[in-house]
């Protein structure tokens, strides 16, 4: 058995800003948005230089280059991710990372993590292409409705109001959404837990768990909050002598933090008849690159502020 791929999970540990670049609009730095969906993503070209770089610096770590440009023509970032003076291609290809679950407001437990059937349909999907079909049944046969919610116990999450042993709707951001048990649901916020959060299973635990946090809703609510619940911040740029402003104000659209996207990856080496460049696979490496650094990859702008540090765990799987 060979190994085909495996999924790069992202969890926005800052705000994060994947530009698309000038606009004419009320926003004039927003975000990458998918043509047909209109949901945030990141394109596969900025997944893939975050991890080169990465991988520089990981060389470097262990003292293989000195410094970055050596790193970048060392044998092993040109072997995986390609040459950059060359036409030569790398044998990782890296997906667009897509839009699992946002983070929306709660007026009771703060938060919640909100995808939808069409986002978890997707995903099963991409865990296919990688390799990983078999993690889980990740599938909805059915939508909920308008105006509801569908959680793994509604009697457990933070976001339910009991009054005279009936629960009230919850709000979220704007939509009053009533709750409702799923067990497709239940099975989603599990397997994320333990495979993508690295939870123990069965026990949920903490602030930051999605067995007590997820919620499904329909996919125009979930289109709805792609659009209304991502962060809007005013710049400026001062001048150094006056400290008065000399650039701006400048308007940009950013991925709250604990946003879940996912990147599907394949191991180009594995396919049949290609050669193979070493005895590790190339997930082994990106692994091994992940690990030095604590698993933080650092995506998109605006790096000396901040902004976009995204937790990393890289799902693997045969095929």
């Amino acid at each position: 058995m060979s190994e085909r791929g495996g999924l790069l999970f992202l969890r926005a540990a800052t705000s994060v800003h994947a530009g698309a670049g000038p606009s004419v609009g009320a926003v004039d730095l927003p975000l990458q948005r998918e043509r047909h969906t209109g949901w945030p993503m990141i394109q596969a070209s900025g997944v893939k230089g975050a991890l080169r770089d990465l991988h520089r610096q990981h060389l470097v770590a262990k003292k293989e280059a000195n410094g970055q440009g050596e790193a970048d023509d060392h044998e092993e970032v040109q072997r995986i991710y390609g040459s950059r003076h060359t036409e030569k291609p790398g044998a990782l290809a890296v997906s667009d990372a897509r839009l699992l679950a946002l983070p929306v407001r709660s007026a009771a437990g703060v938060f919640a993590w909100a995808t939808c059937p069409a986002a978890v349909g997707r995903l099963a999907e991409d865990l296919a292409l990688a390799g990983l079909e078999t993690e889980t049944p990740l599938e909805f046969r059915d939508a909920p409705e308008g105006g509801v919610a569908w959680v793994p116990d509604p009697a457990a999450t933070p976001f339910a109001a009991v009054t005279e042993g009936r629960v009230r709707p919850a709000l979220f951001e704007e939509l009053a959404l009533r709750l409702e048990a799923s067990e497709a649901t239940g099975k989603l916020a599990e397997w994320m837990a333990t495979r993508l959060f690295g939870l123990e299973s069965g026990k949920p635990a903490g602030f930051f768990d999605p067995r007590r946090r997820l919620v499904a809703v329909d996919d125009d609510a979930f289109t709805l909050f792609a659009w209304t619940a991502m962060e809007i911040a005013t710049r400026v740029a001062l001048d150094p002598a006056s400290k008065t402003v000399a650039q701006g104000p400048f308007v940009e659209e950013l991925l709250p933090p604990e946003t879940l996207l996912y990147s599907p990856l394949l191991d180009l080496e594995s396919r049949p008849g290609a050669a193979s460049g070493g005895a590790s696979s190339l997930l082994d490496e990106v692994a091994a690159a992940l690990g030095t650094a604590k698993h933080l990859l650092q995506v998109g702008g605006d790096e000396t502020i901040g902004k976009g540090w995204m937790r990393a765990t890289l799902v693997r799987g045969k095929h």
